[in-house]
C-alpha cells in the first residue's frame, strides 16, 4: 500500500521541467547610422536661351565694354570671343553686378554672325536703360557702337565700344570722355525713359 501511495503521490507531483532562458540579443559594436534626409530641391535659377541666328561676331570687330563710375574708367572687358555675355548678379555672369536692385540675370548682350549686336533685358526688376531709353523686356534691342547701357538703379555706366566707322552714321561727334558719359548717364538716370533718333525696330526673341 505504501508502494502504491508513493507512486501514486508521484504520479501526481511531478516536477515541472526545466525552463530555458533564450539567449539575449546580440547588439553591434558600432551605433546604427542617423536618418538621411532629403534635401530640398535646388532652383536652376533664371537662364536665357539665346537666339537660333546666336553667334560670336566676326573675327577683327573689337568690340568692347568700358564700366564706369563717377567718371573714372573701372575697367575695359573685351566681347569678341562669344555669341553672348551675360550681365547679372549671379556669380557666373560675365560682368557681375553688385548694385542691390539688379536681378540675378539681369540683362544679355547678344551677337549675330554679321557682326549685329542686340541687348536683351531678361525680365529684371528695375529694368535696363539705353541711352535714357528703357528697354522692353525679352526683346531683343539693337545696341549700337557709343551707346551708354544702365542696370537698375545703379550709377554704373556701362559703354558699348568698337570701331569708329561701326558708330551710327547721324552721330557726327566726336567720343564722348569719361566725364560726359558720365554726366549722360546720370540724366538718363533722372529723366527716366527718352526716344531716339531713327529707333531701329526690335526683333522679339
Amino acid at each position: 500500500d505504501q508502494q502504491l501511495l508513493k507512486t501514486a503521490m508521484e504520479g501526481e507531483f511531478k516536477a515541472p521541467p526545466p525552463k530555458f532562458r533564450s539567449p539575449p540579443p546580440k547588439f553591434d559594436s558600432e551605433p546604427a547610422p542617423p536618418k538621411q534626409h532629403k534635401a530640398p530641391p535646388v532652383s536652376a535659377g533664371p537662364s536665357y536661351a539665346p537666339p537660333d541666328w546666336s553667334a560670336s561676331p566676326p573675327h577683327g570687330i573689337g568690340y568692347e565694354v568700358e564700366v564706369l563710375k563717377g567718371g573714372q574708367v573701372l575697367q575695359r572687358v573685351g566681347c569678341c570671343s562669344k555669341a553672348f555675355y551675360t550681365f547679372g548678379r549671379l556669380p557666373t555672369s560675365d560682368f557681375v553686378l553688385d548694385h542691390p536692385s539688379s536681378s540675378r540675370l539681369h540683362c544679355v548682350l547678344q551677337f549675330r554672325q554679321d557682326g549685329a549686336s542686340f541687348l536683351f533685358d531678361n525680365n529684371s526688376t528695375h529694368g535696363s536703360f539705353v541711352n535714357k531709353r528703357r528697354l522692353k523686356p525679352k526683346v531683343h534691342a539693337p545696341l549700337r557702337v557709343g551707346d551708354v547701357v544702365r542696370f537698375g538703379q545703379s550709377s554704373r555706366l556701362y559703354v558699348f565700344g568698337g570701331p569708329a566707322e561701326l558708330m551710327p552714321q547721324e552721330s557726327n561727334r566726336a567720343p564722348l570722355t569719361p566725364e560726359a558719359r558720365s554726366t549722360a548717364g546720370r540724366q538718363g538716370s533722372t529723366a527716366g525713359p527718352g526716344r531716339r533718333g531713327e529707333e531701329e525696330e526690335e526683333e522679339e526673341a
